[in-house]
């Protein structure tokens, strides 16, 4: 497995699990969850991921909106600033220097 894939997917799934509303409260809307990646969407590792979020919104009846910056540090703080202002269910993002987000 590539060591962006064994990073990332736990990651995701903690994200999800930890937004994933219990059994019994009513959903109004559908649940969107923004992935904000700070790789190329012509990525094979990214490609690969994109596919994963897709199935699991089509499995689970979720919205998942991805966006790719290729590297472009601010467009992808502005990307995590608008998730958050669009009140997302969850945000994931990735990054290739730690600390650059913030």
């Amino acid at each position: 497995m590539p060591k962006k894939l064994s990073l990332f997917l736990p990651i995701f799934a903690t994200v999800v699990a930890l937004s994933v509303p219990s059994a019994g409260f009513a959903q109004e809307a559908k649940p969107v969850y923004y992935w904000v990646s700070h790789g190329s969407p012509t990525d094979p590792v990214w490609t690969y991921f994109l596919q994963g979020a897709e199935q699991w919104a089509k499995d689970t009846g979720h919205d998942v909106r991805t966006s790719f910056h290729s590297g472009d540090v601010p467009s992808q703080q502005e990307a995590v600033r608008a998730a958050i202002s669009a009140k997302a269910r969850g945000i994931v993002t990735s990054t290739p220097d730690p600390g650059s987000l913030t």
